[in-house]
């Protein structure tokens, strides 16, 4: 979102805490980092209908002065209750935005998971909206997300994603976010309804170019008729680098899980 920001000037301890939370956050799970990739789950073992994640990601953006812009993101995710590496993956996002409301984006993720590496590409469309009174600067943005994806890793998997996130400035510090989705997943050994998530956010923005995002969700996943619906509890914390100031339009506000 775009913001009138003033640089912190007093505010710089704030800006030092944050930080300093953020590099607690790395040293506090370095030893999941260090953990052997989880592998495949063994059949005779009961399985946990709870599991406990973390993620951890590292954006920088670039462009967004005219209508396009791409940002390139590292993160890796912690699962099997915070105790196993399920993934270091790089995303690259490239976003056209042919008018205020409208995004047209496709993106490409490479993970690297046990035996190998799993690519996903992916092509989205989003709509956002704007609530406030007119004429007075908006409070709050309203982003749809349309997204199929390809998930190629032995076989080849395919599905068709829905995420809404509504986004609220509170000052020109602090955003709050509140997300939902669902994903339905084509494939051989299933079709259905696979994934449901949601969650809550705070941001905070240090300035027009540096943000970091807190985010508590948790997720329902389908495995199928034999186990039915695991869930799962999974924190995230994200820090944004602008390379630019100033955007021709002002982008969604949303997550890619």
């Amino acid at each position: 979102m775009s913001i009138s920001l003033k640089m912190l000037g007093k505010n710089s301890l704030v800006k030092t805490i944050i930080t300093l939370t953020y590099i607690g956050f790395i040293f506090l799970v370095n030893p999941v980092v260090t953990a052997q990739t989880q592998g495949p789950t063994d059949p005779a073992k009961p399985v946990n209908l709870w599991d406990h994640w973390f993620l951890m990601g590292n954006k920088v953006v670039f462009g967004g002065q005219n209508k396009v812009k791409h940002s390139h993101e590292i993160q890796w995710r912690a699962n099997n209750n915070l105790q196993s590496l399920d993934r270091i993956m790089y995303e690259g996002v490239f976003t056209y935005s042919p008018n205020s409301r409208w995004e047209i984006v496709p993106d490409l993720r490479m993970s690297i998971i046990s035996g190998g590496i799993e690519w996903r590409p992916g092509f989205g469309i989003i709509l956002k909206n704007y609530l406030g009174k007119p004429g007075q600067e908006f409070k709050t943005q309203l982003v749809h997300q349309v997204k199929w994806q390809a998930d190629i890793f032995n076989e080849f998997k395919n599905g068709l994603r829905y995420m809404l996130s509504v986004s609220h400035i509170v000052n020109e510090h602090f955003i709050v976010t509140g997300i939902g989705g669902a994903f339905y997943r084509w494939s051989d050994n299933f079709t259905g309804l696979q994934f449901v998530r949601t969650g809550i956010g705070l941001s905070y923005v240090f300035d027009k170019m540096h943000s970091i995002t807190f985010i508590d969700a948790i997720g329902f996943e389908n495995r199928g008729p034999e186990i039915g619906w695991t869930y799962a509890h999974f924190p995230m914390v994200q820090l944004i680098i602008r390379v630019r100031k100033d955007y021709k339009y002002i982008p969604a506000k949303y997550i890619n899980f």
